[in-house]
């Protein structure tokens, strides 16, 4: 694993907050259901948690991010649709997408590990926290959903991962 590829890996995470900031503050805006707002609030500031810390990672290693307009709007357009489905049925597509991403971020972390640990830890735990937010959901726990996303939110520690 080289820097370069690293850097590259966190460049595509933090478009990917972006986007996922944008989809979570619209499905808020569009509930009318304020619990469902409640969570789709949290989410949202935990992508923007996730995204201003790779920012500063990436300021570190001299890349400058910005948001692109079109990101955050095709976010806000998903969030529309997110918005409109079901709640079983978003939550079930939640779960897909978080599968797939998961081991993406987890392998962030490692190579984080291989540079020395200097770099943004932790990305792999609130990736987890939003799988199981997920998982609790579906399985009719929605108490106690948001409990890891939460946790990270306090300032739990994301570089262990150990609220997920």
């Amino acid at each position: 694993m080289t820097e370069g590829r690293y850097v590259m890996g966190l460049e595509r995470a933090y478009r990917g907050e972006v986007f996922g900031e944008a989809v979570y503050a619209m499905a808020a805006r569009l509930t009318r259901d304020p619990d469902r707002r409640r969570k789709w609030k949290a989410l949202a500031q935990l992508e923007t948690l996730t995204k201003t810390r790779l920012s500063k990672t990436l300021a570190l290693a001299g890349v400058s991010v910005r948001e692109h307009a079109a990101r955050r709007w095709l976010g806000a357009a998903a969030g529309l649709l997110v918005g409109a489905l079901p709640w079983r049925f978003t939550m079930a597509l939640l779960g897909v997408i978080t599968r797939s991403s998961t081991p993406f971020f987890e392998r962030l972390d490692s190579q984080s590990a291989e540079c020395g640990g200097s770099h943004v830890g932790g990305l792999g735990a609130h990736e987890r926290a939003q799988s199981q937010f997920v998982r609790r959901e579906l399985a009719g726990d929605e108490e106690h959903s948001l409990d890891d996303v939460l946790a990270l939110l306090r300032g739990g520690d994301m570089d262990s991962g150990a609220n997920t």
